[in-house]
């Protein structure tokens, strides 16, 4: 994270405060304060380009929405939308229904996913409105959608998660551990 290419430690608290600690022992932390459903939060850090130069996102996610952090100036720092309120996706499958990272015109993008049949099994899945987030430093803002087809089952069970690139909330987040 802090490109010494050295391998940085990601944690959370039992009060649900998600960190990383750098191999040179800088830290950085955050604590989700909006998300909805009750569930308690998870997170996933990522780099975005999947090549190790960034962007770094955290994305710490409720059972409805996922709060948008990114690392910048060695420290998680909430990314906010245009009005100036914190940046989320939703999971609800009314604006989304899952977060990702793709390729778009050759470029590297944090991408909002809304599967067209989220409640059903990935091979119902016909089309994926695909968005990317356009990140300037902590400000994001949604680019324009597009439609894709997805290659296969894999590809529409990612549209209902939060991934990025080989990571997945499931697999790799952080959770805090039931009391």
């Amino acid at each position: 994270m802090d490109g010494d290419l050295e391998a940085d430690q990601q944690w959370v608290t039992e009060d649900g405060r998600f960190g990383v600690t750098t191999s040179t022992g800088l830290t950085s932390s955050v604590r989700p304060r909006n998300l909805s459903g009750g569930a308690e939060p998870t997170a996933l850090v990522a780099d975005v380009s999947g090549q190790g130069n960034g962007p770094i996102v955290m994305l710490v996610a409720g059972s409805r929405d996922v709060d948008l952090y990114r690392w910048t100036g060695c420290a998680f720092e909430a990314v906010t939308n245009p009005e100036g309120d914190q940046y989320q996706f939703d999971l609800t499958g009314q604006h989304g229904t899952g977060v990702g990272c793709t390729s778009i015109n050759g470029a590297r993008h944090l991408v909002g996913l809304l599967a067209d049949r989220p409640a059903r099994a990935p091979s119902d899945i016909d089309q994926i409105a695909v968005t990317p987030i356009e990140l300037d430093g902590t400000r994001g803002e949604n680019g324009p959608s597009a439609m894709a087809e997805p290659a296969d089952d894999t590809a529409a069970t990612r549209a209902t998660r939060v991934t990025c690139d080989d990571r997945t909330l499931d697999d790799d987040g952080l959770g805090v551990a039931p009391r």
